[in-house]
């Protein structure tokens, strides 16, 4: 077994259920202001409720009382019947929201009926519990439908194509993002329908690697890259199987294969050290070199002069760059995430996560944006790789993994942005600013929705 002084990972990873930290309590629920039956009043609370029950149709006949002495005299005959039909129509439909009210009030007879009547809260905005079930149904059927096959016998290969609507084209094989991301969403989704063939969409994926080890874009070169590599990697130990495998592509493809002086590119941008930290930190967060990698995502930071606070732009920040650079929410929403998952005992780690969420909150953008990742190869050749950063869903998970409470602000933000996440699916299906369906925006609608269900879920009793 390595040691974890060498920067090299244990012979044996631990597997994990689901690397999205979905396992934190919910939070407190506060009591509302002038909820004591006992404040400002002096009666018992037996005549109390009796008195605020009778009130409406009381107020509303003493109203009505009061407006005859003030109507016109001599009133006309036909003004008359339509005044009284329309004061008639609004005393009738106040009297019956209020017997109404009245009657859902005094259902529940006993503590515990009446408990679960006032706990009970959607589960997501306006999205009811029975809704969000209908939603990820519709979602794992929509993932089982875009299943592709290409090959046969023991070279067959299972998965899915980057986009939805690639899945009917002939030829078409399982591409490593959109498999890695099926599979990712299937698991989160408890699929255990026969069209899934887990077994066989792991294989396809491990078919997958270059030869030179490690994963890649369809648009990329044969040169395995880290951030594709720790996409499909945490897919496969989400899965929860060959975890020896596991541990070697990883070292391999995700720690030996990211270095400045190999890709200089990869270094410099957030997105790909967050995303290779983020996965790290989960499997070994003693390890040297996610410490390295927290060091240069903290160091990266730049400064938002307008508000005064740090927080990350699509690159990372070196000396002289810093004001080159321009804020960005959903990078720096990413790094959040990476950092909270990282080693807290550097507490530079605990301020930069406060600054940036401050920022986060006062910015209040959740604009989707795109990322053009370029790398040189021999020969004068460039590869080239487009990220899209859905930003609804980037800060929502990043205000749900920090003590959100904590943030004047914070509640309502992360409240926009799971109504932006909801609003950007159709059917189970979610969609970019273009209409068009990768399989990547579905898991990242589906963990995110998932999340806030949990994380707003009650438990009866």
């Amino acid at each position: 077994m390595a040691s974890e002084r060498d920067g090299k990972l244990p012979a044996r990873a631990q597997p994990r259920a689901a690397l999205d930290p979905v396992g934190a309590p919910p939070g407190s629920q506060r009591t509302a202001e002038g909820a004591s039956p006992s404040d400002g009043t002096r009666l018992p609370p037996a005549v109390v409720s009796f008195v605020l029950r009778v009130f409406p149709p009381a107020a509303g006949l003493g109203a009505g009382a009061a407006l005859l002495n003030y109507l016109p005299e001599p009133l006309g005959q036909n003004f008359a019947r339509y005044l009284i039909a329309g004061l008639g129509t609004l005393a009738t439909m106040s009297t019956l929201g209020w017997a109404a009210a009245w009657l859902r009030a005094g259902r529940p007879h006993s503590a515990a009926g009446a408990k679960a009547n006032t706990a009970a809260t959607p589960l997501l905005f306006g999205i009811q519990s029975p809704s969000v079930s209908d939603l990820f149904d519709a979602s794992r059927e929509a993932l089982l439908g875009a299943m592709i096959s290409a090959g046969s016998g023991d070279e067959e290969l299972t998965g899915w194509q980057h986009f939805y609507h690639e899945a009917g084209r002939l030829g078409e094989r399982p591409t490593a993002i959109g498999t890695c991301y099926g599979l990712k969403s299937m698991l989160l989704l408890g699929g255990t329908d026969r069209r899934f063939r887990q077994r066989r969409v792991e294989e396809t994926l491990w078919r997958l690697q270059v030869p030179t080890g490690g994963w890649v874009a369809r648009t990329q070169s044969t040169v395995g890259r880290p951030e594709v590599s720790a996409w499909v990697l945490s897919a496969l130990l989400q899965a929860g199987r060959d975890d020896h495998r596991v541990s070697a592509a990883i070292e391999q493809a995700c720690i030996q294969a990211f270095d400045p002086t190999t890709d200089r590119v990869g270094w410099e941008r957030t997105a790909v050290v967050a995303t290779v930290l983020s996965f790290l930190a989960r499997m070994a967060p003693v390890a040297p070199f996610s410490g390295r990698l927290r060091e240069r995502l903290i160091s990266g930071m730049i400064t938002d002069s307008e508000p005064g606070l740090r927080c990350w732009s699509e690159r990372l920040a070196t000396s002289g760059s810093d004001q080159r650079l321009i804020p960005s929410v959903p990078h720096t929403a990413r790094a959040i995430i990476a950092l909270s998952h990282a080693d807290h005992s550097d507490h530079g780690t605990g301020r930069a996560i406060d600054e940036a969420v401050r920022w986060l909150i006062e910015k209040r953008d959740l604009t989707n944006q795109t990322e053009h990742m370029r790398r040189g190869l021999p020969e004068f050749r460039q590869e080239s790789l487009v990220v899209k950063h859905f930003s609804a869903a980037w800060v929502a998970r990043a205000l749900m993994v920090v003590d959100k409470d904590r943030y004047q602000g914070s509640r309502e933000l992360l409240g926009e942005a799971v109504e932006r996440v909801f609003k950007a699916q159709r059917d189970g299906i979610w969609e970019w600013d273009n209409k068009e369906q990768p399989i990547w925006m579905t898991y990242q609608g589906i963990v995110t929705l998932r999340l806030r269900a949990l994380r707003t879920s009650q438990l009866p009793g």
